[in-house]
């Protein structure tokens, strides 16, 4: 059960698990939780598709896993080059997430035909098989 407080503490509480142990497996489940949330309704629409063969279906989730990398990506190092974080609304949620800022950039890199847009895609492409921890950090 994870419970959350308005205080910003989050309670974990497992029949299995102790401690640390408990909160690394929801951390790792968190992660499959946003990736799978941005797959289908927050950016890469998959369920849009209507796809029913198996192979099809693997072979998209292949591809759109490749695509939430690079935006993830994308966006992390441009959180990194502003220096500055995300702003939070009101609420107390981001304004954008770190996907979303990079799904934007990854698609105007797309749309723009210049050598230096190329460029750009060549090193974050790149940069998905170097990692840096201050990156990926769900």
């Amino acid at each position: 059960t994870i419970t959350a407080q308005r205080s910003g503490s989050l309670q974990v509480i497992s029949n299995r698990y102790a401690g640390q142990s408990a909160l690394d497996l929801y951390q790792l489940r968190w992660g499959i939780e946003i990736f799978f949330s941005h797959l289908k309704k927050r950016g890469l629409n998959f369920e849009d598709t209507h796809l029913g063969k198996p192979l099809r279906i693997e072979r998209l989730t292949a591809v759109l896993s490749v695509a939430f990398t690079l935006a993830y990506r994308a966006g992390a190092i441009g959180a990194l080059k502003k220096g500055k974080p995300i702003p939070r609304k009101k609420h107390g949620y981001r304004a954008k997430s770190q996907f979303r800022l990079g799904l934007e950039s990854l698609i105007h890199l797309l749309m723009n035909h210049s050598r230096d847009a190329a460029q750009q895609l060549r090193q974050l492409f790149q940069s998905c098989f170097q990692p840096n921890p201050k990156i990926f950090v769900v």
